[in-house]
């Protein structure tokens, strides 16, 4: 299997021993179970092919014209696509309405009465 890229990627170790994060623009790809680690901190274009040996898969990962071999227990990409549920969330979002009268009532919220503030709010909204 071979999946390809655009990058630049940068290699992030931050997490957990053994997590290696390739993140690019709008894609992020999650090494798991990485033995050796041969990266750099800056990638280009990335292309990942991988080959099943046992339990452990052996990766290798191309960035122009360099080649790095990985063995990883797991591998995963996230893209993340904003756009897919903007519509269907739309509807939830709060009103004008709505957000100004919580803008009101966190500015008011260091006042003396703040809570029969909120008290009166919660009755009025939940009639």
């Amino acid at each position: 299997m071979s999946l390809a890229f655009d990058g630049p990627f940068l290699v992030d170790r931050s997490g957990p021993p053994g997590t290696v994060r390739l993140r690019g623009t709008g894609v992020e790809i999650l090494l798991e179970g990485v033995a050796t680690d041969p990266l750099p901190a800056m990638l280009a274009n990335v292309s990942v092919e991988e080959e099943i040996a046992g339990s452990s898969r052996q990766l290798a990962l191309r960035a122009g014209s360099d080649m790095y071999r990985i063995s990883a227990r797991h591998w995963r990409v996230h893209e993340a696509k904003p756009d897919l549920y903007a519509g269907t969330l739309a509807r939830f979002a709060p009103s004008v309405a709505e957000r100004c009268a919580a803008r009101l009532l966190l500015a008011t919220a260091a006042l003396p009465g703040a809570a029969a503030l909120y008290r009166l709010w919660h009755a009025w909204r939940s009639r």
